[in-house]
């Protein structure tokens, strides 16, 4: 963002440093980074003009980064680096994860329907500002729809496409709004939280910002609804209405607020933790390796999409007893989160102990 923000202002130096710093930061935004650094280079080489501003920016950040480089040992280690962000995702995972979200629905005749439409919006001549007007109406139900569905929304998808489609139909010159989408679509390119949600209300600004009547209310209503949604909906947890208890005397989690039932999840961890100084929890528990201290050097999201060298570590874990967490593991035993370690160590090795949480396999 804060590159985007420099490119903006047409500090072309500092935006393609900063450019730098997020590409280091997610496997996705390598892609936003070597596409947006295409765009402003050309801006840059057609007008060689650098800006004081620019130069007061980028040369301590500049000298920032170089610091990192060497503190953090990252020149040295750039190899793995690449080797993590261009390990192999299957071509299916291409399509379903970053395509298949914004265009297919459960039913073909919805697809096609929806895509008619887009090319409706796009061909037919409408004034704009019918569709300022028309988008504070859909804003409504984007915001209201998700209590009634248990926080689930393909709008979220539709709506972005929606305003693809807009800026594309009445601002198709405007080279900052599409930089604006493409990094919304980075950031979407997730395993674990694949949405462009996060730059919907950002791009809904900035298609209906001349309809400043509107705005007092809209964001009135936006951050309060937000604010009751998360509380409603927090990610991977409990309802902030249930019983919650704050975390004492557990390293590195003490002071956090968590549900009871989080709470009951981490202490059966550790009583587990005491008795098998050597278990590992399967098949994705890093929290728990961080509580513990233990493994430190080991991948604790054993997933095979991020696990790949999984099999090297069969032998390795040949001894050590693990843990494997009910709730999970119909989740990890088949399909694109499989967890191949934590199926293969079920089947070499016998259950111990079955605990309200956890099942307990030793040798």
């Amino acid at each position: 963002m804060l590159a985007l923000l420099f490119y903006k202002e047409k500090w072309y130096l500092s935006s393609l440093l900063f450019i730098a710093f997020a590409s280091l930061t997610k496997q996705s935004f390598v892609i936003f980074g070597l596409g947006a650094s295409v765009i402003i280079l050309l801006d840059l080489f057609k007008k060689f003009v650098i800006s004081k501003k620019d130069l007061y920016l980028f040369i301590p950040s500049f000298l920032f980064l170089i610091a990192v480089l060497f503190q953090y040992r990252i020149i040295e280690n750039f190899n793995l680096f690449i080797e993590q962000v261009l390990q192999h995702a299957s071509p299916s995972y291409i399509y379903e994860g970053c395509i298949a979200p914004y265009f297919s629905f459960e039913k073909n005749f919805h697809t096609i329907l929806y895509i008619i439409s887009l090319v409706l919006i796009y061909f037919i001549r409408i004034n704009r500002k019918v569709f300022e007007i028309a988008l504070v109406a859909v804003l409504s139900i984007f915001i209201i729809y998700p209590f009634f569905n248990a926080g689930q929304f393909k709008g979220t998808y539709v709506l972005y496409v929606i305003l693809f489609i807009l800026f594309l139909k009445y601002e198709r010159q405007n080279k900052f709004i599409f930089l604006l989408l493409f990094l919304g679509w980075c950031s979407s390119i997730s395993w674990g939280y694949n949405t462009p949600v996060f730059f919907i209300l950002i791009l809904l600004y900035k298609f209906i910002e001349r309809q400043d009547r509107f705005f007092m209310l809209l964001w009135g209503v936006i951050l309060t609804a937000f604010s009751i949604y998360r509380g409603k909906y927090p990610y991977h947890s409990e309802s902030l209405t249930s019983k919650h208890i704050f975390i004492k005397n557990v390293p590195a989690v003490s002071g956090l607020l968590v549900s009871e039932k989080e709470y009951s999840y981490i202490l059966e961890a550790q009583q587990i933790h005491q008795v098998h100084k050597d278990v590992i929890f399967l098949p994705a528990s890093p929290l728990l390796d961080i509580i513990n201290a233990s493994f430190l050097n080991r991948a604790s999201w054993e997933m095979d999409v991020e696990y790949p060298s999984w099999k090297s570590d069969l032998q390795k874990l040949k001894t050590n007893t693990i843990a494997v967490d009910n709730n999970l593991l119909h989740y990890y035993k088949e399909g694109f989160f499989v967890s191949s370690i934590t199926l293969e160590l079920m089947k070499q090795k016998k259950a111990i102990k079955k605990t309200k949480y956890f099942t307990i396999y030793g040798n």
